[in-house]
């Protein structure tokens, strides 16, 4: 249980097995006293990828304070109030350095903030319109105040354009 697990140990392990079985003849796990192994050992279970420690010892081991030290800091920039505004700036800092929680979170303190952009909420062609100066247009000549008359021969000319 003392012994760090690494890949590197294992594939180095399984290595040094193989060529005991090959010199020996026999499974280099089995026993030589007569005596069957357990099917169900720690080291089967560690390489089915099964965690057979229990909670306590993977706390006390240096890799799991390390491991549990390392999600701590990264919560701490991340829930950090200079965060807000800033997650792309926080995620580069938290997940790409190697600095402390304070020295993260005093980066980002100096950063701008993130520049939500202003999309408009109308149509375009409706925002450009109402930027654009009110043209009032009238009727030629008399104030297009036209007797019944002179409407009737207008309506009719346009119809007859059609």
């Amino acid at each position: 249980m003392g012994k760090r697990f690494s890949f590197a140990n294992l594939l180095g392990h399984k290595a040094e097995e193989d060529k005991k079985e090959d010199e020996t003849g026999q499974d280099a796990g089995a026993t030589t006293d007569g005596e069957e192994e357990d099917e169900t050992s720690d080291d089967d279970k560690a390489e089915d990828g099964e965690d057979d420690d229990t909670e306590e010892e993977e706390k006390s081991t240096p890799a799991a304070k390390a491991r549990t030290a390392e999600r701590q800091r990264i919560g701490r920039i991340l829930s950090s109030q200079a965060a807000t505004g800033r997650l792309e700036q926080a995620l580069h800092l938290a997940l790409n350095t190697s600095l402390s929680p304070i020295q993260a979170i005093g980066i980002l303190k100096t950063a701008p903030t993130a520049q939500t952009s202003t999309k408009p909420k109308g149509s375009p062609l409706a925002d450009a319109m109402s930027r654009q100066p009110k043209v009032s247009l009238g009727a030629d000549g008399d104030g297009g105040k036209l007797d019944d008359d002179d409407l009737a021969k207008q309506i009719a000319a346009s119809a007859r354009r059609r």
